[in-house]
């Protein structure tokens, strides 16, 4: 119990060293939106909308960011978020989910429920066609957005038209996790973390998707999933897209041998512009992998 207690200080530190960094970088943020829920916090989100608008009802497309379900912000992703909107036509909205420890799984597919279920009550006011609404995210925004995509299907809902996955930690047994890898997705205290996270329920699909049977995997929709060389999330995200391929989902496919975990937040103006992780090298590969998912959204959403 005494080492949990530290470790649960310890992370509401570093959580509390980071807001004033969240706070500077709403310049991209996009259209801030906050929706009350009855015996619940209010769920926070950005909304970007295109330049340019479309004829008919807009597409959604639901981004999560990254940082290992114990830090990170939504603001991380507001130039994607909006670059995405311009090029697709469609509303891009931009999660700005609570955070662990406080708020364990799955209280943040709860938080994206309630925005979709605020969109479909809105939708001829917001101009927008849930019908054809997608979800993705990068790293543990990914995990998120593939653990609603489970649920649902468990529900018997195809909800989703399509997931983008971005490096995701597709299981929650550490074991699936390269621990040999040089290049750790996360250091120990949020591996640890992490673990805490799935609030007992790692063995489950919706948690772990890697251990989903072919049944339920063959009912996905499509996918647009990315992996690194340079990531010890990387074997297990390729083991996942060899599953879903051999389950014949509909899937848009690439690992980029040279990029390390967090290359396509990282490389953007949105992030810390010293962190060790971006080189121009890095940021010519995250051009290459945005354009990638833009193709992929644009003929699956």
């Amino acid at each position: 119990m005494a080492d949990m207690e530290k470790l649960l200080a310890q992370v509401r530190q570093r959580q509390a060293e980071r807001i004033a960094d969240y706070e500077r970088r709403t310049y991209f943020a996009g259209e801030a939106v906050e929706i009350p829920r009855e015996g619940a916090l209010p769920v926070r989100f950005y909304v970007h909308r295109p330049k340019a608008a479309p004829e008919g009802p807009m597409k959604v497309f639901f981004n999560l960011h990254g940082g290992g379900f114990i830090e990170g912000d939504a603001v991380w992703m507001g130039t994607f978020c909006q670059k995405l909107a311009d090029r697709l036509g469609i509303l891009a909205v931009n999660v700005n989910y609570r955070l662990s420890p406080d708020f364990l799984y799955p209280y943040q597919c709860l938080e994206i429920d309630a925005i979709y279920d605020w969109l479909k009550a809105n939708a001829r006011e917001l101009n927008v066609d849930v019908a054809h609404c997608g979800i993705g995210g990068f790293s543990a925004g990914a995990t998120i957005a593939l653990n609603s995509v489970v649920r649902w299907l468990e529900a018997g809902q195809r909800r989703y038209t399509c997931c983008v996955l971005g490096y995701p930690m597709v299981s929650a047994d550490p074991s699936d996790n390269d621990a040999d890898s040089p290049y750790p997705a996360a250091d120990e205290l949020m591996m640890r973390a992490i673990t805490y996270y799935f609030n007992g329920q790692g063995d489950k699909p919706e948690c772990s998707a890697l251990r989903a049977d072919e049944a339920l995997l063959a009912k996905f929709p499509g996918v647009v999933e990315i992996t690194c060389g340079k990531d010890s999330l990387g074997p297990e995200g390729r083991r996942f897209a060899a599953k879903l391929a051999a389950a014949g989902v509909r899937l848009d496919y690439a690992n980029f041998e040279d990029a390390l975990h967090g290359f396509i937040e990282v490389n953007r103006d949105d992030f810390d512009p010293g962190d060790p992780r971006r080189t121009p090298e890095q940021e010519a590969l995250n051009a290459a992998a945005e354009e990638f998912i833009i193709r992929g959204l644009a003929s699956i959403l």
